[in-house]
């Protein structure tokens, strides 16, 4: 017989209650028992208190405890027509904002209804999908467009309560891996019946419950009905109203006699969907997603279709197929169909050449994969729509200017259909297809455990990225595009160079050539023209736009090397800490014209070069020396109030050159917060030194990208990178035990515990911070809109090609699913760490197939084990 699953999910209760989850087990005996009793109304009522809920005292001893209202409804439509109803029905509760309604069309013996939703999806049968963005009292209209009368269940918010009976007669199969039983508030549940008897008893005798009895016909394709004694006690009987759905009961029945009776009062929601026999490990979390246990198998010629919308082919040779046997045209242009196409060719090959068998988080020695032999249901094609044309900054844009968000739909029987407002949307849902697959370990073939799956995705910030430096240790163009990679599949966007500093400078400008020559750590190991437009192309094609910092005045020591009379306290040695943060010491002097006509030359040459790539230019600004300047000629002070108009002057200098080639200015908060000085209004600011200072630049009104260096410094906790200086009795014990300056180690927990929204805290209004300083200034209402983002940094001075990835990730991957989804849940409570490492730890492991040498989320054992948690 044909199985349905039941899932019954409680959203948060208002005064906070945590989650239970069931842990009881059933044996084989008892299941045959007959109703096996998993929830129960809470004991206090709807009208708990907050300490009554934090109790969570059910009515039954041993059952979770359930706090909700009821979420249903059942239509029939007739071909051609529309089914019309008002969520909630007229007495609506307009509290309810912003709710999925879920829509679901059953299997009838026809097969050939088909009903259009409010969007313009069609769904066959067997097939669902949510309407978004539903409020309490809205209408929405379902239209048969098939060729049979449709029957159609929705879920819709009712304000009442009721009583339901659920006797569960021969339990086949609790659970896909017995003996453990649960119904998860909050997640996904299932439980396996092959029979269901109803009671449903309203508190309002006005109310017609028969499409509460419709909606349980339809989940399940073989109910039955128990006549019997005592039937009119319950005064309610069920008159049947569907058609082509197996077997129904005829004639007036009455449902039997309860065994148990239990009240929903808040929020119950009753899902079709499947029990997973795998976590659905992507990364970064999905706004929202659910799938099932279904298995689909990957066509070998898999083949894509791609549209715009209103576009009626792609202006390519195939008409906008891309498979196996039809290639992809040379890429010679950056359009959106080229884009798209790029990243079809990349998706074909992640999915057939991944090679990924997860056999680290299962059972050890467990049979965890589907069986390689018998019939098999096929993805052979996916579909792809883009619902605009890309506006002309799609390829680099300011933060925000693009929509990223998506919708992925993967049908039981093998559909695939993937929607975007734009291609760089595209590029992200690509990105979460590939992570759907495995590879069997017999045969080649690849799998997806997972159907159907439905995904809706966004992200949270628009500006995510890493700070890359490539100053102090040298990193080859094709190890930078390697790191491209890596950010795209954990959806950064974008890749900020710090390119020169105070050690190397490694970027050839062509007006100036000694620069590089001399000034990089040997020939060849300085980027060309060529090349720097290849990595920031090659970032293009990934929805990652590379960006370029030249520091200064800081940082800049390395230009001595070429024109030592434009650099101040070059090379101090051995008090090389008096004029620098870190040797070699030295800093552009700021009264000198000769200066500026090197500035002048050196934007000439490279703005120009990197505006087609980039939205944005970083000019600087960070750990400025004042006693620097008591040895510059032309300012002979290292007093503030001189220096900060030169600073000034040097700085709008920068940006009116930043603005003129196209480019929005970066500056580190220094220049604002330590210099104050005045920057435009298009200027955006990098902080790093706190959280406070995200708080500081907002009240200013400027745009902020957070770089907290206590949580988002990869390079920290490494050690000091300088050795200590010898000391008369032989010993360095004042250094011990040798930490560098940001000491400890960021690991991906901490990392992941960080928002840029942290800054908010800081807020004079918000008394629920007790350790943040007291502020003297004000966090505008609408200062969300000013953090556009953040960036995870890694600073070389110990990190080069070899070490790189596993310093890098996977603490950056724990950035990026912050900067895509928040680290926090519907309810705004922090995520559980241990859910987190449960999906890290499987996508570190397809990093590492793909190439990235990322460093352990956790041990074999724990993986198997289903982690490792500590024990206080």
């Amino acid at each position: 017989e044909t199985v349905h699953f039941l899932q019954i999910w409680a959203l948060p209760w208002k005064n906070g209650l945590t989650p239970r989850y069931h842990d009881l087990t059933i044996d084989e005996g008892k299941k045959r028992q007959g109703f096996v009793i998993i929830i129960s109304p809470l004991q206090a009522g709807k009208g708990a208190t907050a300490a009554q809920e934090k109790a969570a005292v059910p009515i039954i001893e041993g059952t979770i405890p359930i706090h909700a209202d009821l979420l249903l409804g059942a239509s029939i439509i007739s071909p051609g027509s529309l089914a019309t109803w008002k969520v909630g029905g007229d007495g609506a509760v307009e509290s309810k904002k912003d709710r999925k309604v879920y829509i679901h069309l059953p299997m009838t013996k026809g097969g050939r209804c088909k009903v259009r939703l409010p969007d313009g999806t069609v769904l066959a049968e067997g097939d669902g999908a949510f309407v978004t963005n539903v409020d309490a009292g809205d209408v929405l209209q379902v239209q048969s467009v098939g060729v049979l009368e449709a029957e159609v269940v929705h879920w819709e918010v009712y304000a009442l309560q009721f009583k339901f009976d659920m006797r569960m007669h021969h339990l086949s199969d609790l659970l896909k891996h017995p003996p453990s039983i649960g119904i998860t508030v909050g997640s996904i549940t299932c439980i396996h019946l092959t029979r269901i008897d109803v009671l449903v008893q309203s508190a309002d005798a006005s109310y017609d419950p028969r499409p509460i009895l419709g909606m349980i016909h339809l989940l399940f394709s073989s109910v039955r009905e128990q006549s019997g004694e005592g039937k009119r006690e319950y005064g309610l009987t069920v008159k049947p109203r569907y058609r082509d759905f197996g077997p129904h009961p005829g004639g007036e029945r009455a449902m039997s006699p309860p065994s148990f009776i239990f009240t929903l009062t808040t929020i119950v929601s009753f899902i079709f969907l499947l029990h997973a026999p795998l976590t659905l490990a992507l990364w970064p979390l999905p706004v929202a997603y659910e799938h099932g246990e279904n298995v689909l198998w990957v066509a070998p010629d898999l083949a894509f279709q791609y549209s715009i919308k209103n576009q009626s082919t792609a202006p390519t040779s195939n008409n906008g197929t891309y498979g196996a046997s039809n290639p992809l045209p040379t890429l010679n242009t950056t359009t959106s169909y080229l884009l798209v196409q790029a990243a079809i060719q990349r998706a074909q090959g992640r999915i057939l050449n991944d090679s990924f068998v997860p056999w680290k988080f299962h059972p050890r020695n467990s049979n965890f994969e589907p069986a390689s032999n018998g019939t098999k249901t096929y993805i052979k094609n996916v579909t792809i729509q883009q619902n605009e044309t890309d506006a002309a900054s799609v390829l680099k844009p300011l933060a925000g200017e693009v929509n990223e968000s998506y919708t992925l739909l993967i049908t039981a029987q093998g559909a695939v259909e993937i929607t975007a407002v734009s291609s760089i949307g595209i590029l992200r849902a690509l990105d979460t297809f590939t992570q759907l697959f495995y590879q069997h370990s017999v045969g080649s073939e690849v799998y997806c455990p997972y159907a159907p799956v439905s995904i809706s995705d966004a992200p949270k910030f628009a500006h995510r990225g890493l700070n890359m430096d490539v100053a102090r240790n040298y990193y080859p163009p094709s190890f930078i595009m390697h790191t491209i990679d890596a950010l795209a599949w954990n959806k950064f966007n974008r890749l900020h160079l710090h390119v020169t500093d105070a050690q190397s400078w490694p970027l050839d400008i062509p007006a100036m050539p000694d620069l590089s020559a001399r000034g990089a750590y040997r020939k060849g190991l300085s980027y060309t023209p060529a090349q720097l437009a290849e990595i920031q192309e090659y970032g293009m094609y990934r929805g990652v736009e590379v960006y370029i910092e030249i520091d200064m005045p800081g940082h800049t020591s390395v230009i001595a090397l070429t024109y030592p009379e434009l650099i101040t306290a070059y090379n101090i040695q051995p008090n090389w800490s008096t004029y620098a943060n870190e040797p070699p010491s030295g800093s552009l002097k700021l009264n000198s014209s000769a200066v500026y006509d090197f500035l002048h030359k050196l934007w000439e040459d490279l703005l120009p070069r990197v505006a087609p790539y980039s939205a944005y230019f970083h000019t600087g600004g960070d750990e400025v020396n004042v006693n620097a300047y008591s040895l510059d000629d032309t300012v002979n002070s290292n007093q503030s109030a001189i220096l900060q108009p030169l600073l000034q002057k040097l700085v709008d200098f920068n940006h009116d050159y930043t603005r003129a080639a196209g480019m929005t200015p970066i500056v580190w908060e220094e220049m604002l917060l330590e210099w104050n000085l005045t920057l435009g209004s298009d200027v955006i600011v990098q902080t790093w030194l706190s959280d406070e200072s995200v708080a500081k630049t907002v009240a200013k009104g400027h745009k902020v990208i957070a770089s907290n260096y206590n949580y988002w410094y990869l390079d920290c906790g490494h050690g000091s990178w300088v050795d200590p200086p010898p000391t008369p009795d032989g010993t360095s014990s004042p250094y011990y035990p040798y930490n560098d300056y940001c000491t400890p180690l960021k690991n991906w927990h901490l990392i992941y515990t960080h928002s840029p929204f942290a800054a908010l805290d800081f807020s004079p209004t918000n008394t629920s911070n007790t350790t943040a300083t007291t502020p003297t200034y004000n966090v505008p209402p609408n200062s969300t809109s000013l953090i556009l983002g953040g960036e995870v940094s890694i600073w070389s001075e110990l990190t080069d090609p070899v070490n790189f990835d596993a310093v890098v990730w996977p603490r950056a991957a724990a950035a990026a699913e912050v900067l895509w989804s928040g680290n926090t849940d519907e309810a705004g409570k922090n995520r559980s760490l241990v859910e987190v490492s449960a999906r890290l730890g499987p996508w570190r492991e397809r990093m590492v197939q793909r190439g990235v040498a990322a460093g352990l989320v956790q041990m074999v054992w724990c993986e198997q084990e289903k982690g490792c948690v500590a024990d206080g």
